[in-house]
């Protein structure tokens, strides 16, 4: 689940009590962030990620990096306003071996080209 600062504590208390294991907080440094004057810039998003079962340490998925950093696509080639980058999705994925499911919170069904998530499966 991308979120910001503001939603952390509500997701990641969300993600147990549906009866998942919390397995950590991912960062998405966006580089291009909008500045605020006399404040800090909002440059990072949060990945809240867990699994609904066992997740051994001997299978076979690669050690990725807890911060991901990659600008927003640009407005102009944006399907969507809070579209994220794929480079970002392709990368995070990878935690997923064959035949197992990624669940997608907030994902638009509607809309399924929109959404980077579908594009990247």
């Amino acid at each position: 689940m991308f979120i910001d600062w503001r939603r952390l504590p509500a997701m990641t208390d969300a993600l147990q009590w549906a009866g998942w294991t919390w397995r950590g907080v991912l960062a998405w440094d966006k580089i291009n962030s909008r500045p605020q004057r006399g404040r800090f810039r909002q440059q990072a998003e949060f990945v809240v990620w867990g699994s609904n079962g066992a997740m051994p340490l001997g299978r076979d998925a690669p050690v990725l990096p807890g911060v991901f950093r990659q600008s927003m696509p640009s407005h102009s080639k944006r399907i969507h306003q809070t579209e994220r980058p794929i480079e970002v999705m392709r990368e995070m994925i990878q935690i997923v071996e064959p035949g197992e499911i990624i669940l997608a919170l907030l994902l638009r069904y509607k809309k399924l080209k929109s959404s980077t998530t579908a594009l990247v499966q």
